[in-house]
């Protein structure tokens, strides 16, 4: 869905580019590494490590774009309060305790595993 996608940009400067702007947690574009710009298949893809440290006005702005875009998906306007459907993959990422019980999976497998 349109909400799950990965914030993707393509430059073409002379040449194909592909900018990986999540390469520090892992990546969306194969063969990206952080920090670094390679060449797959004749495409330049460049790793950004950390981008909102690098654009922090930017970063600043989307975050605050990106809270307003959750409350608004998620709010109920008839009955003025927060939707929380655990089934919906967006709150199972975003909220991380319940009713005193840590919901969130990674952060519970983090606290479990040791």
């Amino acid at each position: 869905s349109h909400r799950q996608g990965w914030l993707r940009r393509r430059l073409f400067v002379g040449e194909c580019r592909h900018v990986c702007v999540r390469a520090g947690s892992g990546g969306n574009v194969a063969g990206s590494q952080v920090d670094q710009e390679v060449e797959v298949e004749g495409v330049r893809i460049l790793g950004l490590g950390n981008l909102p440290g690098r654009v922090a006005v930017n970063a600043s702005q989307m975050f605050s774009s990106n809270l307003y875009n959750l409350v608004e998906e998620f709010w109920n306007t008839e009955e003025k309060r927060f939707d929380l459907n655990f089934e919906d993959d967006i709150i199972k990422g975003c909220v991380i305790t319940h009713a005193g019980q840590i919901v969130n999976e990674m952060i519970a497998a983090h606290y479990t595993d040791k």
